[in-house]
């Protein structure tokens, strides 16, 4: 992460921990993604998008409930990671570390998947 936080093994485990659990929620876009590219009609006339909006219409009402209980539980196993990152980062601030802008910046460029997400 950054040198500022290297001072506790607390710290060094998060990000690894954060960046492996972050695997499975993008992992799931995904493949709901390429569901949705797989739904769509190959034959079918028309704009690209038109044909696209028809392939996620069709997966939705395919897979919708099956999908959107995993999308809404999987990112709540990142969830503690998130926090823990930030609140590290907020230690950073409170200890007044040389670099805090550094450190803010690392956990911010890690998070912000989660935060599209």
């Amino acid at each position: 992460m950054c040198d500022a936080l290297v001072w506790s093994l607390d710290a060094i485990r998060w990000p690894e921990t954060y960046i492996a659990e972050m695997d499975k929620p993008i992992t799931l876009l995904e493949m709901v993604k390429i569901g949705m590219q797989c739904h769509a009609p190959t034959l079918a006339n028309g704009e690209p998008e038109d044909i696209a909006v028809k392939g996620a219409i069709a997966y939705i009402q395919k897979n919708g409930d099956r999908d959107r209980k995993l999308l809404l539980e999987i990112p709540k196993t990142v969830q503690p990671s998130v926090e823990k990152l930030r609140s590290l980062a907020a230690k950073g601030q409170f200890f007044k570390f040389d670099d805090y802008a550094k450190c803010q910046m690392a956990v911010d460029r890690l998070t912000q998947h989660f935060d599209r997400i």
